[in-house]
Parts: C-alpha cells; structure tokens; sequence
C-alpha cells in the first residue's frame, strides 16, 4: 500500500515500512514504536570494494508485498521483494550482476538493546559487542563452534533468520560502532525473515515452528547417559560399565560406545579383537535396561594406522568421495591429528547415500538403537559435490544434511535418536546435541563455564535438547571438577559421562562416588519433571535450560554477568551451577516474588542477590512459590522397561513435591493436571489416565504433616510415607475417582478426578 510520496507501508498485525530514496525501512508496533530498522543495503564485487544502495524504485506492490529494484551508484544491482505474514516480514535479495560476492545489511542498535541466539556459543548469552564469524568449526571455545546458527533474538522485540547456508560475519553494537549491527553474507541471493513477538519465547515459537522442531524422543533418552574411554574400550570395558552400574546402585539407562569400536574409519563393522561378539554384547545391555548408541562420522579414513583402508578405497572406486575441481578424490585433514587424513562422503550423490544407509541398518539389525553422529565440520570451500555445488555453498550445510539423512534412515525401523555435533539453521529438528569437546577444569575460555554458556545458548537458537560431557572432554578431571559438573549434568536435559580418560566414577574418590549417585537419582527422578517440559519444548520449541532471559525478559537484571551463570530448569526452578574451584558459597539472583530452596524449602524473597551455601556436594537450586514438581517413585534404576528382577525399571507412581506460598500449576506429560491453591491448601488433580500412587508433601521446613482423604466425596485412607519408604509423603492411591487429601493443620486437600 503507498503511504505517502517516496514510502510504501505492508501491514497486518504490524507495519513495514519502506522508504524508496535514500532507501531503508522499518517494523512498526501498534503504538507506533520501531522494533526493526535495516539503515542500508550494500554490496561488493570481486574486484571492487564496498558500496551502499542509494535508492530503491518500486516495480510491482499490493497490501502483503512489494517488489523494488535497488541502484547503487550508476545503476540497477539488485532484486528485492518485501512481504508480510502473520507473524513475520521476508526480504528476498538478489543481485543483478555476477560479480557481487557479498550483501551487506546494516541494522540500527539501540544503547540498551540485548542480542542473543547465534547458536551455540560458549563465551556469553549476549552477543552485544562481538564480532561473529558465522562458520561451522571443529572448536569450542569463545567465537568458535561447531553450531552456529544465522538466527538472533533482539531486547526490541524481532527475531532474525539470515536464511542463507553461506558465510555471514556479524559485528553486533561493536564498541567502535555501538549504535549498528552490520551483517555481511558471501551470497548475492540471501533472504532475511523477521520474526515478531511480545517476547523471546513467543518469538523463538514463531522461528522453530518454521525451522522445524525436533520430535519428542522416547522416555530413555532422559536417563544418564555413560561412555568409556574411546582409546582403552572393548567388549569386557563396556560391560563392566553395565555391571558395576548395577552393583553400586547407580542409574543408567544409555550406553554410549565411542571411537575406534570398528575395524577402520569406517568399515562400519565391529572390531573383533576388541569386540568378539557384538551382538551378545548388545543383548546384555538391553537385558539390563539401556539402550546403545554408536559413534560414526560421515568421512572415512584413507588408512587404518598405516595398514591400507579396504573400507577407504572400495568407497573411492565407487565414486562415493567428495572431489576436487580436476576429479581427483579430495583428501584432507579430517579432525584435529594431522595424521587423521581422509575424505567426507558426498551426500548429494544417491548411490554414497544409498551405502551410507545400508551400513546403519546393518548396525540396527544387531540391535543398535541409535547414533552419535560426530564431526560434519571438514568439508573445504573449493571442493566439488556430485550435484555441483561448491564447498563454499554447502560447508555449513553439510551437517544439516548428514544428520538429515541418519535421521530418516534410523526412523525407517525406529524412534531417531542421535547425539549430534555440529548444524546450522535446520538442525534443530535432529534429537539431541552435546557441547562437544571441553577442557577438564573451571578454565573460562575452554571448560565447565564455556559448557554452561553453550546448553543456554543452544536453547535461545531452537535446540531444546542438550547435553555436555560430565567432567570434560579433555585431560584428567579432579574431584572437584567432576563433582561440579556431575551436579551440572543432573540439571541438564540429557545426563552424560564421556570423554578422553578416565570418566568413571567409581575410579574417582568415594565421596566423588557418592556424589554423582545422588545426582544420577536425583536426575532419574526427575523424569517426569523434565519429560513434561521436553514434550512443551517438541511442541514450541521452548528449551528446557531456559536462560534468565528467555524465562525473565522483562526484569532488567538479568542482563547482569551473574545471571548468565544461572538458568531455569523448566518454568519451576533455578539453578546455579558451581562453575569455578575452591570456594563453597555462590551468589545467585532471585527475580521478583516468593522462592524457596529446592532442597529445605527456606524462603527466600526475590529481586535481589541472595549468598547461599555450596559445599563441595551441594548446587543451589531454587523453587518458585508455587511450585510442584513431580518425581519418581520409587528411585528406579533404569527408564527402560525390563523384566530383569535385579534392576528396578521406572513406573508410572509419583512423589509430589509442592513448594507453599502462591497458587501453582503443572500439567504432566500425560495429561494429568496438578492445581495448588495456596490459600485453601487444597491440591486438585485432574485427567489421570492411570491408575497410580500418588505421594505428596509440603516443602516448607516442617515435616510433621497430618493428611486425610476423600474419593468421590467419600473418606479413603491415607498411607503414611512414599512407596520407596520416605515418611515425610503421605500416599493415596488414584483410581479415576475424585479424590481430597486434607492436611489436619491447614485443611490441605488433594483433589483427583
């Protein structure tokens, strides 16, 4: 719709706004205030530097879009078309000419605004004042990473998708120009989608319901997760880990087997001097109630330790290798032992693909349940794919489309579950991902701090489901740095023990030991807790590591440095890794309102730093007034189903924790509806679909409750302590019926029907 002379309006919910000479425009809100500007367009050649579009002249418009020819200083350079839907704007670029190599896209920056997304970073959650090289790396540490994502969130109140697979470098409010960001992309046809919203979480909604969200993954995936040394692990190793798991009481529920299980890189066989009978093996890790996952790359090795790779050159004869511009098969590096050289299979040839997924269903007839698909960062700028695209074009994108292909071939015959390393925009879909390779220590640059960044950054970038390796990935862990991070993994979507060394915890001392069991419990516990927010995450795209300023935008402190090493844990809790060494006290921020210490239940009140204690066995973890957090019960071993009489598999009875002080909600995964009403004490229970026990207390300090109980208006009786034996719960049994649990003191009732 034209405006006015020289402007052009698109509006539905919102107003774009395009001003034709000197060209820019902007989103509009309802009252009028500027969310989004874009101040200029340019461009640069191959041979020529860089130069701003002047104006723009209008070709074609109506009310939802607008098409334009942008003019650079002599002439018409590029294409651009505007339109509008409910909640976002898209401006499609083109160039005229072919010598422009990159687009230039400068946004206006307000002195207080906050960035965030990017993917997953591991230096800070506000991306204010870095410059950032959006390029798929081998790497995890400060602007490096092996997921970076073209899409952020502004404090103004947009997001945006830089949809293009080429690289773009961003400088965002840099101190030497604090009031722009700029945005370069090395593509003449890119498209920018502006995604608006009252919030990062509605916004993050709008982006993952277009980039894809990934399925809810079966039950197992929640429970601790356990990988051996790569360099040291075989058959006897691997089920050692089932056995001592079982014998000292320690929950697990994945077993992870990492590299060098096979013959070669690849041979996609098992190692028989390493693993003599691999179906067997796998039998007895089902029989006792994990799943396995197995660690692949989507390259090969040209040798096997200096022994030719039979796997490598039937491959290479069959054209199945990425190639250089001459035809020759392209050889490189492919991690970081320069004595690892191989070739990246090429995913956009048909027959690579067909082998490729030939191989993964020979590992799933043996009972493989899914795949730890690691690296995808190798592919060079000047190779040459089968379809003709170039390394440049499809470097970022190759990732996506590894695990793309892994995904659906494991779908074929089963629920896909994949740890994976790298992506792009796209990925988000793919299950699970890891911050892959930390240092083992408190480094700020490389260990446990850069792993707390990642899991909240990969959650602001549409990656629910997160996970990082307990104690490191690199070198030998202390006591300390193993503990912390077990009490880190025990509050992260996915629990995970992996790395380079020694990882298992009962070679560690036996207070490190009795530590990650607790932890491990507490986290097994915890699974109907954390499924129901992964089933909302599937749903929304929501993460369950929530950072403060996704879960509390509006509250100008969390934009302070002590709320980026904190986050939420679902919608109910707070957690405050201890993320350094050698103190036992941990500053935390409480927003606004009533909390109370997850563990006593002490209140606290909110909008202030409060100083708690942390001894070496001990996180701070805090609870919403209102909250009600479900449990298991009792402790199960596994979250497998079993029928092995030595390992308790998990049911569907809870522990009903409820933190007093305001009304509270939770609706579980299946349907069953938890409503606290503080005032009256009364707990009403809705749409339980099963029959189950159900045992509640109140966390507040005192464990003297006395309960009684109705059903269906008639008197039941109430049993004193949980299933696994807790006398602070009192227990009910639900069988469909209305239900009143009455505390004696404060006529505390539950209610079911």
């Amino acid at each position: 719709m034209h405006a006015q002379p020289n402007t052009y309006e698109l509006s539905i919910h919102q107003q774009l706004e395009i001003q034709l000479e000197p060209f820019n425009s902007r989103v509009k809100s309802d009252n009028g205030k500027i969310k989004w500007k874009l101040q200029s367009i340019g461009y640069r050649t191959q041979i020529g530097g860089w130069e701003k579009i002047e104006k723009a002249t209008k070709k074609t418009a109506d009310n939802i879009s607008l098409d334009l020819e942008l003019t650079g200083q002599q002439q018409s350079i590029l294409s651009a078309n505007f339109q509008i839907s409910k909640n976002r704007f898209d401006l499609h670029l083109n160039a005229k000419q072919n010598d422009i190599e990159w687009v230039e896209f400068v946004l206006s920056a307000d002195p207080d605004e906050h960035f965030v997304g990017f993917g997953e970073r591991f230096d800070s959650i506000d991306q204010r004042g870095k410059e950032l090289d959006l390029w798929v790396e081998d790497g995890a540490t400060m602007g490096i990473t092996y997921f970076p994502v073209p899409f952020f969130m502004s404090s103004k109140g947009y997001g945006m998708l830089i949809d293009t697979t080429s690289r773009c470098i961003l400088r965002i409010a840099t101190r030497d120009d604090p009031n722009h960001v700029t945005i370069r992309v090395a593509d003449p046809q890119v498209t920018l989608r502006i995604f608006t919203g009252e919030s990062f979480q509605e916004i993050l909604t709008n982006y993952t319901a277009f980039t894809g969200r990934p399925d809810l993954p079966p039950a197992w995936v929640f429970g601790p997760w356990k990988s051996r040394d790569w360099q040291t692990a075989d058959q006897n190793g691997i089920l050692e880990d089932i056995q001592q798991q079982i014998a000292l009481g320690l929950p697990a529920t994945v077993k992870l087997v990492d590299a060098r299980w096979e013959v070669a890189y690849h041979s996609f066989r098992f190692d028989p001097q390493k693993f003599p009978d691999p179906r067997a093996m796998i039998e007895e890790i089902h029989a006792n109630g994990n799943k396995l996952l197995l660690w692949i790359t989507p390259w090969m090795a040209v040798d096997n330790e200096n022994d030719p790779n039979d796997y490598y050159e039937e491959c290479a004869q069959n054209g199945y290798f990425l190639r250089k511009a001459n035809g020759e098969i392209y050889v490189s590096q492919m991690g970081l032992n320069p004595m690892l050289i191989g070739s990246c299979l090429d995913f956009t040839n048909p027959e690579a693909v067909a082998w490729y997924q030939s191989q993964l269903r020979y590992l799933m007839d043996l009972g493989v349940d899914g795949f730890q698909t690691d690296f995808g960062e190798q592919v060079p700028e000047d190779t040459i794919f089968h379809d003709g695209s170039s390394g440049k074009e499809m470097h970022n994108y190759y990732p996506v489309l590894y695990n793309e292909i892994t995904y659906q071939t494991i779908k074929e015959r089963k629920p896909p579950v994949m740890l994976i390393r790298s992506g792009w925009h796209g990925s988000q879909k793919h299950s699970v991902i890891w911050a892959g390779d930390q240092s083992s220590d408190f480094s700020l640059n490389s260990g446990m701090h850069t792993a707390l960044m990642a899991g909240q950054t990969a959650g602001l970038s549409g990656f629910p489901f997160w996970s990082s390796d307990i104690g490191g990935y690199f070198g030998d862990p202390t006591n300390e740095v193993y503990m912390r991070w077990t009490q880190f993994g025990a509050f992260s979507p996915i629990m995970m023990v992996h790395g380079a060394g020694k990882r298992e915890p009962w070679y560690f001392s036996e207070q490190t030991l009795q530590n990650y069991r607790k932890y491990a419990v507490l986290h097994t516990n915890l699974f109907p807790y954390i499924y129901t927010y992964a089933k909302i995450a599937s749903q929304t795209g929501l993460p369950i590591m929530r950072a403060m300023a996704l879960a509390y935008q509006d509250d100008p402190a969390i934009w302070e440095e002590i709320c980026e090493k904190q986050f939420c844990f679902g919608a109910q809790l707070i957690v405050a890794p201890v993320h350094y060494g050698f103190s036992r006290t941990r500053p935390v921020y409480l927003p606004e309102g009533l909390w109370r210490d997850f563990w006593t239940g002490e209140p606290f009140e909110g909008a202030k730093v409060v100083a708690c204690r942390a001894d070496i066995d001990h996180i701070p973890v805090f609870a919403r007034a209102g909250a009600i957090i479900p449990r298991l019960d009792p402790s199960p071993q596994t979250l497998v189903p079993t029928t092995n009489e030595r390992i308790q598999s998990a049911g569907d009875d809870l522990l009903i924790d409820i933190y007093p002080g305001e009304d509270g909600e939770f609706c579980l995964y299946d349907g069953t509806t938890f409503q606290w009403m503080d005032e009256e004490g009364k707990l009403v229970i809705t749409k339980s679909l099963k029959d189950r026990q159900i045992s509640v207390r109140l966390v507040n300090g005192e464990d003297d409750h006395s309960f009684t109980a109705t059903s269906d208006g008639k008197m039941v009786s109430v049993l004193k302590g949980s299933i696994g034996g807790d006398d602070r719960y009192a227990r009910v049994i639900l069988s469909g019926e209305e239900t009143v649990l009455c505390l004696m003191k404060r006529q505390f009732h539950i209610v079911t029907e």
